[in-house]
């Protein structure tokens, strides 16, 4: 048996991966082994993207597409999103971990704002697993807000009488 020996290391890997290692040692003349393996992850990488209508009408729904992707191995935490813009009221929502890529949507309900061209921040925030460090990503659009069309038509004529039935032509 032995009492806690030392052992260290330093193992230089060309590329991110799983990596078998083997150590031999003497106690007492006695050869020893302990074996094992070491994954080497790149750090978690958060990246986005939106896509949205050019053109929105006040007061109607608007439906943002996002694509959040992983680019690193290690697990990107408690991920968070944030989608905001003075044309809707601030949209947050949250996943607990990402690795790989999330697609979804995320509608609002435009405010009546008046009409002009909007700004659209998007931001995701998680955690690297392995060193805890902070993660962002950023995407940014713009759509045009536009009022709702107010159809008003009016009709009127110089006729004086007309029968009960008849057909009759406007000039």
């Amino acid at each position: 048996s032995f009492s806690n020996p030392i052992i260290s290391a330093n193992i230089s890997v060309p590329e991110p991966g799983s990596y078998p290692w083997l150590i031999v040692y003497y106690d007492s003349l006695e050869e020893k082994n302990q074996s094992g393996v070491i994954t080497v992850e790149t750090p978690a990488i958060l990246s986005s993207s939106i896509s949205l209508p050019k053109v929105v009408v006040d007061g109607s729904l608007l439906t943002v597409s996002f694509t959040l992707k992983n680019d690193g191995t290690a697990i990107a935490k408690n991920v968070s999103v944030e989608m905001k813009s003075k044309a809707f009221s601030t949209v947050f929502t949250s996943f607990s971990n990402l690795s790989g890529v999330l697609q979804g949507n995320l509608t609002v309900n435009v405010l009546d704002v008046g009409e002009g061209i909007y700004r659209l921040d998007f931001q995701a925030v998680g955690f690297d697993e392995n060193s805890g460090s902070l993660i962002q990503s950023f995407s940014t659009d713009t759509f045009e807000l536009k009022k709702k069309a107010n159809l008003v038509s009016s009709l009127s004529s110089s006729l004086n009488k007309a029968v009960k039935g008849s057909v009759f032509q406007l000039p």
